[in-house]
Parts: structure tokens; sequence; C-alpha cells
């Protein structure tokens, strides 16, 4: 690899790295412009319902709900058992949005907000559903789930704990996206005809596995075509850390053609692959 294929590995490292940073910052940044423009009787309700559960004021819980909730025999129970769900989980210690979104559905509004509550005991992962209906909000839905630790701790990158298929998964996406890079690298820094194009197609990579960090789930896509062929992303400042990798499809190419025409040099090659494709079209 000569010096202008360095300065490309080079610049296309910065930038993949640069603009993982960035997006991530900026996503946070917006998350928490669009937190803020959640109207202050939301997130009031909110908070008086899960008091009320703490303090087991059942009737001021039931009198907030939508009228069809209220009309379930099972209702009050249904809130008794909310509350002592909340019995054993400690002292109050603080709270923060992890989820936000609205809904228009019929011409009903639906505000969906999570929220984490850090207790002393535990922390506790509190949504609910308030619709906007005749005589002002009221609630549709709570939930609550408990749990051992944050879930900023639980999404966090870290290989504590994790298992084979976890390092596996590490593994496949650093050697596909770096045996893509230093490729593009190498067939930059020739000095054949359309080489940036040549060095885009060796990034390229078909089908995806996309991998959650955090929980071990895995998705395949088969038909999916796209650069860069390994990298990592996350759905939210919240959200959980997805690895991803393609097959190397543009670097493997370049590398057997390489092989099979030791006669020509990589520019010639490359030009006559050129000049058959534009004869079958």
């Amino acid at each position: 690899m000569n010096k202008r294929g360095k300065i490309f590995l080079t610049i296309v490292l910065f930038l993949f790295l640069g603009m993982s940073i960035i997006g991530l910052i900026v996503q946070r940044s917006i998350e928490m412009k669009f937190y803020d423009a959640v109207p202050d009787e939301v997130t009031k309700l909110g908070m008086d319902l899960l008091e009320a559960l703490e303090e087991k004021d059942h009737d001021f819980v039931i009198s907030n709900f939508v009228d069809e909730f209220k009309e379930d025999s099972k209702a009050y129970k249904d809130v008794e058992s909310l509350s002592d769900f909340l019995a054993d989980v400690g002292d109050y210690i603080g709270k923060d949005i992890v989820g936000y979104h609205i809904s228009n559905m019929n011409g009903v509004v639906y505000y969906k907000m999570t929220y984490e509550i850090e207790y002393i005991n535990s922390y506790v992962r509190y949504s609910f559903i308030l619709t906007d209906v005749e005589g002002g909000l009221k609630a549709h839905n709570i939930n609550l789930n408990v749990s051992d630790i944050s879930l900023k701790e639980y999404t966090r990158f870290t290989f504590k704990d994790k298992t084979v298929l976890h390092y596996l998964i590490f593994l496949l996406t650093i050697i596909s996206l770096l045996f893509s890079l230093v490729t593009a690298a190498i067939c930059f820094s020739t000095d054949k005809r359309k080489r940036v194009l040549w060095s885009l197609f060796c990034l390229t990579g078909v089908g995806v596995i996309a991998f959650v960090w955090s929980s071990g789930e895995m998705t395949f896509n088969l038909l999916s075509i796209g650069f860069p062929t390994g990298g990592f992303g996350k759905s939210g400042y919240y959200g959980p850390l997805v690895f991803s990798f393609r097959f190397p499809i543009g670097a493997c190419l370049y590398w057997l053609i390489k092989h099979d025409s030791k006669e020509l040099s990589i520019e010639e090659v490359f030009d006559q692959v050129e000049e058959d494709i534009e004869k079958v079209e």
C-alpha cells in the first residue's frame, strides 16, 4: 500500500468514527429537546398517578382512568396489585425520561411516556398511556417493571458475563470492516481509472446480521446491500447497542480477480471488466 492508500484509509477511519460519535451526540440532543416539549399536564398527571400508587390512594388512580377501565370489575384489584408492586422498592431517589411517543388514532391523541424511577433497592420502569378525551387527560394504561440495574447500565457496552456468540459477533464485525477498508485503500492506491468507484465497491457488502449486545437477540436480512460492511449503533440514548456486519462481497471480488489474473496488472483487469460490462449493455 502506497502513501495515497494510507491517506485514504486514515480519512475513511476518521470519517467512520467521527460520524458515529457525532451521530450519538446529535441523537441525544434531539431527544432532550423532544422530551422538553412534553406538555406539563402529561408529566404532572403521570407523576401524580405514581405517587398515588405508592401511597395506595387507589380511588385517585381509578378516577383518572378512562371509563372503559372503571367499568372493569377487576379494575380495583389491578390497581392494588400495582401498589403492592411498589411496596418493597425502597425510598425514591430520582427519575429520568427514557421514552416518549405521541400518536393520533381516529382523532384521539395518545401520549405514551416511560420513566426510569430510581429507588434505594431497585430501578422501576414506569410507563403510562394518557388519552386526551373530553374533560381532560385520562389514563389508558399503566405498566411497571422492576430491575436491579439501570437501563443505562443494562445497555452499555461491556464484555462482562457475555457469551461466546457475543465475542464471535464482535470479531466478525471488526474483521469484516477492516478487511473491506484495507482492501479499498489498496485499490485506491493504484493508478487505475475510476479507482474511487472501485474503492467504494470494495466497501460494499451483501446481507446483514444485526446483533443486540444487551439481550443477545439476532436478526438476518440476506437481501440487503450496503456499506460499510461492519458497524454499530443505538436506537436512542437508552436504546440497546446493536452490532451489524455484512459479507464483504466487494473486497472478496477484488482479491479473487487479482488472484485469477496474475499475468495482468490490477488496472488492466479492472479495465477489462469495465469493457465486458459495456459490451453486455
